[in-house]
């Protein structure tokens, strides 16, 4: 289980946003690892479920957590509790689920989603999610925080890239530093 730990950590609390594709069915394991991604593109017929109370087990890697931020804590045990499923519209209007893609497109739409995510600035994104996974905290802590990460993001190369290009009314190519 400690591999496993270790990969939701990367996932969590790493660096880079991660886009999920979930076709079919999302189910138990599967769906603790579509909480634990960034942004999750589903498609029309798939299916969401944590049914791991009919193994006797409790939700794991970590879905109790990410699912929860996800979704709120009603909603997680609801589907953890009851063992139920729910479609991808459903999981979309409950927050686990950011888009819809077309039949048969879910794949394309989520790499052409985590292009134009990567086409941004990689500090940025980074920090951004950092942040992000350090929530829930007080609004002064947060405040604190995003001082001192905008601080550090004003001296790197990337802002004076998107400063400049701004200028210049061209696309930014950041470098990440």
């Amino acid at each position: 289980m400690n591999n496993a730990a270790d990969l939701m950590r990367v996932m969590v609390q790493g660096a880079n946003p991660i886009v999920a594709a979930v076709e079919g069915w999302c189910v138990g394991a599967g769906m603790s690892l579509a909480a634990a991604c960034d942004i999750v593109v589903a498609a029309p017929d798939a299916k969401f479920s944590l049914p791991f109370g009919k193994l006797g087990l409790i939700p794991d890697l970590g879905s109790l957590h990410t699912l929860s931020a996800r979704i709120g804590m009603g909603r997680t045990k609801w589907l953890a509790f009851t063992r139920r499923t729910i479609d991808a519209q459903t999981a979309m209007n409950w927050g686990a689920v950011e888009d819809i893609a077309e039949e048969g497109a879910t794949l394309f739409h989520a790499l052409a989603l985590a292009e134009e995510i990567t086409a941004g600035a990689p500090l940025t994104n980074s920090y951004t999610k950092q942040l992000l996974a350090r929530l829930p905290m007080g609004f002064d802590e947060y405040l604190a925080a995003e001082r001192d990460t905008q601080a550090i993001l004003y001296t790197s190369e990337d802002f004076d890239e998107g400063i400049d290009s701004f200028f210049e009314k061209r696309p930014a190519v950041f470098n990440g530093k």
